[in-house]
């Protein structure tokens, strides 16, 4: 849970949300945007529009030891995109996450917090947990950081 406390360092506006939504990342990583690749293009394309207003000027953050979240906000040209977005649908391929993993790593944080007094809910992240389905940020670190990134394995990167 390393990685946790290491994002709050980076991210002290973090909510509950964004919490549970880094560990949904760190198991089961972009694998819903497999569903449609093509909207899963178009997406990507369109945030890399508005990229550039992002605060996160770092080219990836590590969630863990092997995910990373690697910044939009990088990619100077479509052609350097369009590269990126392969080893994007290569590495959401190679996520095989389970649910079991899920739990436990959401119970560990939940534990985190009581351990360490973090000032989290942990009724709430258990809560956000439950649908096992992948979250957006939460209205305040939208608004602190404005982030524009897609998960990658570290070794597609």
């Amino acid at each position: 849970m390393q990685y946790i406390l290491d994002y709050l360092k980076r991210f002290p506006q973090c909510e509950e949300k964004d919490l549970v939504k880094i560990i949904y990342q760190r198991v089961f990583g972009s694998t819903h945007m497999l569903n449609n690749v093509s909207s899963a293009h178009d997406q990507l394309i369109n945030e890399w529009a508005i990229a550039q207003s992002g605060k996160i000027n770092e080219e990836f953050i590590p969630i863990s030891a092997d995910v990373i979240q690697v910044n939009l906000k990088n990619f100077k040209n479509g052609k350097e995109l369009e590269m990126f977005f392969a080893k994007f649908i290569a590495s959401a391929k190679e996520f095989n996450g389970t649910s079991k993993e899920y739990h436990a790593e959401i119970k560990e944080l939940c534990d985190l917090v009581k351990k360490k007094h973090l000032p989290f809910d942990t009724l709430e992240i258990k809560k956000l947990a439950e649908t096992e389905e992948p979250l957006s940020h939460s209205k305040a670190f939208k608004e602190a950081y404005k982030p524009h990134y897609r998960i990658l394995k570290k070794s597609f990167y």
